[in-house]
């Protein structure tokens, strides 16, 4: 009688393997034409038209191609990378615009493949009305649409007008005009995070948690600070920092209009 160890578990003599067709896994291109089979992709124009109507248009490219090729004004920019979390209607991490599963958001790249896929990963989430842009955003610059220099920072929409303000993080320094100026790590953090806030009023109770525990930190220093960063925008960038009396402050892409009598 044979150990156990001497008993065959294969099966039946197998045929040579060289006759036999290799697995075949799907190529990047079959992915990319099976995703866009889901998707109602839109021409530049229609996509204009439904951004002028309340569309989400979500530019995911990576800051060095927007600074570059520019942008699209009324685009939300993010990071691909957080797409997903923040568009998901059931995550924590959802922006406000992502309500339920209803949101039309419309996905741009350079040339509309990344796009593709990162609409039908939405479809996968239940956004079934999420779609991208045929081309991408150079059939949207090529189609004449407007278009704005780059640099919006992730979270943030473009404006419709270019801002004379804008932040180089790796300097930790602000842009005004294109020339630079030096910020200390405090106002840094503060004019972020009133870029961040597109033009909506920022309450100072929230520019002081976000700075978190520091010298002052209780008291009206975040006022000193923003006075303090008045000074170097200079006068004509200086009109968009508006103080919001008894709630917070706003930096706006153009100048507060003026109520006449």
């Amino acid at each position: 009688m044979q150990s156990p160890a001497h008993i065959r578990l294969e099966g039946p003599p197998d045929t040579d393997a060289r006759n036999r067709a290799p697995f075949s896994h799907p190529s990047i291109d079959d992915l990319l034409a099976r995703a866009r089979t889901r998707l109602d992709r839109l021409t530049p124009e229609d996509a204009g038209r439904e951004l002028a109507e309340g569309a989400l248009l979500v530019d995911v490219r990576a800051d060095m191609v927007r600074r570059a090729e520019g942008e699209i004004p009324g685009s939300l920019v993010m990071d691909r990378n957080v797409l997903e979390w923040r568009l998901d209607p059931c995550s924590t991490w959802r922006i406000e615009e992502a309500a339920d599963h209803s949101l039309r958001a419309i996905i741009v790249c350079s040339q509309g493949y990344m796009s593709s896929m990162a609409a039908a990963g939405l479809h996968d989430l239940g956004l079934l009305r999420a779609t991208d842009i045929i081309g991408g955003y150079e059939a949207w610059r090529a189609a004449g649409l407007p278009v704005v220099p780059g640099g919006t920072m992730p979270g943030s929409y473009v404006a419709t007008a270019p801002s004379p303000i804008s932040l180089d993080p790796g300097g930790q320094r602000m842009l005004v005009d294109g020339a630079p100026v030096a910020l200390t790590p405090l106002e840094f953090r503060l004019l972020t995070a009133l870029l961040r806030g597109n033009g909506r009023v920022i309450p100072r109770e929230d520019l002081r948690a976000g700075l978190g525990e520091w010298a002052g930190s209780r008291s009206r220093s975040v006022d000193l600070h923003i006075h303090r960063i008045r000074r170097k925008l200079g006068p004509r960038a200086a009109a968009l920092l508006t103080t919001e009396r008894g709630v917070g402050f706003r930096l706006r892409a153009t100048p507060a209009p003026v109520n006449s009598l």
